[in-house]
């Protein structure tokens, strides 16, 4: 479809994670979360234990350097 087409189709959003929240939240100094995620998907299942854990694969832009602060 054409860019007039598609946005007058655009599918509306919905936060499903706050990244930055789940991770300071679980002691990860913002500092070291980089800024622009790319993408986002859900992994394997996997035995832990007695447990099945389910896994989320988290992408991220290759400009990030631990060095830098969040911008």
């Amino acid at each position: 479809m054409d860019g007039t087409t598609a946005a007058a189709n655009a599918v509306g959003k919905t936060l499903f994670l706050d990244l930055v929240q789940l991770l300071t939240n679980n002691e990860i100094d913002a500092s070291q979360i980089p800024a622009k995620i790319e993408g986002i998907s859900f992994g394997p299942d996997v035995k832990g234990g007695k447990s099945m854990l389910h896994t989320l694969w988290i992408a991220n832009d290759n400009d990030f350097s631990a060095n830098r602060s969040r911008r």
